[in-house]
């Protein structure tokens, strides 16, 4: 019998088991949601089936199964749990093995386990669930049978099909190794195919051949939740090149943080037939392009329509990092173009292209969208703060649903072995992230400039500095938006003073720009201590700043110095060289700095291979520097997604940056009552 541990050096309470009655049920759907009539279930220990209705909805009345009775402590069950060697591991069920668990369990403390399945197994027994569909077996399930519903079983296959000039065959591989052969069947100048159904893997990709004849044609990295591609091949059985022609349409929206506000792009229907060879739209295949040039056929927004990311390249409205999109209307040859409200950047151009193919003739379309609206440029304006009721589009389990392996796994491994409670950097205990900051602030940051240079700086660059400071911020902040909760879609930077060793470095200063002299940390120049936030976090001051003489507090500093190399950062703020600031005044993104800020909100360096998961994503076997630069622990660089956090890989934030920034608002959230 498993033994349960308490916190709080609790007496160990023992568990034991009881026979109850319970209703297994379930659903059965695709992967985007659609229930799935028809489907047939058998419970393998009774040999129970059944059939799932119009909702994909299955049950099993009054299965016989063994329930854990927990002593009458009510205990819930936190986001910890030791195997029964003594090791940490983590909560998240996919990554465990099937076996016996001791839970810590945290007794009248507020530790919801977020709605995932407790992980203590002792009594339970595991059973199998066998899944048929349309004659063919797809699959086993298993569960354990003190559950009395279990997860929802999501099934896929691929329906193949395009234009062809005979016999068609379709070839399906899969990054997990699962091959089949397919023939076609063909109608006219048609064909299509279906494979076998299977269980649903998010992260399973697929390269998929069609051939007929001397012509092939191949797509790659489909993912398991695409059901239905186009793979054209030619119309006839003639080798007849593939003519092509291109169109460039510029247009402008205005900046919207609320709605997803749209302009309609005339294409010219005139235009299109010509290219297409035809007036008639109603054959015509529809394609987003990506930024390589691939194509994709299955639509992300409404009707013929795609989600961009910031690069151009295809993602989903729930995935990656949408920007904007176009949904075309193929009736009337137009397009609305339209954005996420609050991500993007007034001043910047986003470019979507499209595809539209008709026999022998593809059109390729460009769309130069430009952002409008009041710049902070000349001036120190910045975004308006905007607070919403706490609502959460998006969750965690996007990111094991939308996400490569390579990422979730290493962004779970990050987390669970560095910044967790009790971990190498344990970012858990800190009261003072960005994010403590944003969310005392109510949406609002204050920054003082910390000017260590012999260089001055004029009025004009000066104007430019608070505008740059949001767009860094407001570069982490937006990949939160509608993320579990997160109360701010934009964060307003504010300012608040220069500090230097002469007023001199500060020409022209107005009555609006306060510049102090004389305070110094690090023997460099400060705004006033006493209005600083990091030195009232670091010694334990409360949050009164009754003796602040600059009228407000300051949360953070950039700080710029002659002759620095690279940049230091955390929740104090920002240091890097007056050669790298100075470039950086006009950039969108100064990676830099921005490198930087993504220590103030929590997320760590990338240099040691004890800082790295190994091959296996084992876990480390130690908890401070000193031990684990000592463990031999050795973790393999080729498996490290691209990030700005591992400094020199990237310039810009990536989806592994993203989901590390949410992982860790995640669990950290609680403490601001999410």
């Amino acid at each position: 019998m498993g033994l349960v541990m308490i916190k709080k050096m609790l007496p160990l309470v023992a568990v034991s088991a009881t026979l109850s009655v319970a209703a297994v049920s379930g659903y059965v759907k695709l992967p985007d949601g659609t229930p799935v009539v028809g489907a047939s279930i058998l419970q393998v220990s009774t040999q129970k089936s059944s059939v799932t209705d119009a909702t994909g909805f299955f049950d099993f009345a009054e299965t016989t199964a063994h329930a854990l009775v927990k002593a009458a402590l009510k205990a819930l069950v936190p986001t910890a749990a030791f195997d029964m060697k003594g090791r940490r591991v983590g909560a998240n069920t996919r990554n465990l093995a099937m076996g016996v668990y001791a839970v810590r369990f945290g007794v009248g403390e507020p530790e919801p386990f977020s709605g995932r399945r407790p992980l203590a197994k002792a009594l339970s027994v595991p059973d199998t669930l066998k899944v048929s569909y349309e004659k063919q077996a797809v699959g086993n399930v298993a569960f354990w049978d003190d559950e009395n519903k279990v997860d929802d079983i999501v099934i896929s296959r691929k329906v193949v099909s395009g234009s062809t000039g005979g016999a068609t065959t379709v070839l399906l591989s899969s990054s997990e190794g699962d091959t089949e052969e397919l023939t076609a069947t063909v109608s006219g100048a048609s064909y299509s195919a279906a494979s076998k159904w299977t269980m649903y893997k998010a992260f399973r990709t697929w390269e998929i051949t069609a051939k007929s004849g001397t012509q092939s044609m191949t797509k790659k990295g489909v993912k398991d939740a695409v059901q239905s591609l186009t793979i054209d091949l030619s119309g006839s059985s003639s080798d007849e090149p593939l003519h092509e022609k291109n169109f460039e349409y510029v247009a402008s929206l205005d900046f919207d943080a609320s709605n997803y506000s749209t302009v309609q792009v005339d294409l010219v229907a005139s235009e299109m037939a010509k290219a297409l060879g035809s007036n008639d739209f109603s054959n015509v295949r529809y394609y987003a392009v990506n930024a390589d040039g691939t194509l994709d056929s299955v639509p992300t927004a409404e009707g013929n329509g795609h989600w961009f990311d910031a690069s151009g390249n295809v993602t989903s409205y729930n995935g990656g990092n949408p920007m904007v999109f176009s949904e075309m209307d193929l009736s009337a040859m137009t397009t609305n173009v339209g954005q996420f409200p609050g991500k993007l950047t007034v001043g910047e151009t986003y470019t979507l292209r499209q595809a539209l193919r008709s026999g022998n003739n593809m059109v390729y379309i460009t769309i130069r969208l430009q952002i409008t609206g009041n710049v902070a440029s000349s001036s120190s304006v910045a975004p308006t703060s905007s607070s919403t009721v706490p609502t959460s589009s998006y969750t965690l389990q996007t990111m094991y649903d939308t996400q490569p392996e390579n990422i979730w796994k290493f962004v779970d491994w990050v987390w669970q072995n560095r910044q967790s409670s009790g971990k190498l950097d344990d970012i858990v205990r800190s009261r003072n992230l960005i994010f403590h900051q944003i969310i005392d602030g109510k949406g609002e940051l204050n920054y003082c400039v910390r000017w260590e240079s012999a260089n001055s700086l004029n009025k004009k660059d000066r104007q430019k500095v608070e505008p740059m400071l949001n767009r860094m911020i407001n570069a982490w902040v937006k990949e939160l938006v509608g993320y579990e909760g997160w109360p701010y879609d934009t964060v307003k930077v504010h300012i608040v003073g220069w500090a230097a060793d002469n007023a001199s470095k500060f020409p022209d200063a107005g009555s609006d720009e306060k510049v102090y002299t004389g305070y110094t940390i690090e023997n460099a120049p400060t705004c006033p201590t006493d209005c600083s936030r990091p030195l009232h976090y670091y010694e334990k001051k409360n949050d009164q700043y009754g003796s602040c003489t600059m009228g407000t507090r300051f949360d953070m500093s950039i700080w710029v110095t002659d002759g620095f190399n690279g940049g230091a950062g955390g929740d104090w703020g920002q240091r890097e060289g007056y050669s790298s600031f100075y470039s950086t005044l006009d950039t969108k993104f100064p990676h830099i700095a921005g490198h930087e800020v993504g220590h103030g909100f929590g997320l760590d360096d990338f240099y040691e291979t004890y800082q790295i998961p190994n091959s296996n994503y084992d876990p480390l076997p130690c908890s401070n520097y000193d031990a684990c630069s000592k463990s031999g622990y050795d973790g393999q660089w080729g498996i490290v997604p691209p990030m700005v956090m591992r400094a020199g890989a990237s310039t810009v934030i990536t989806a592994t940056d993203a989901w590390m920034l949410r992982r860790t608002w995640t669990g950290i959230k609680n403490q601001f009552g999410y």
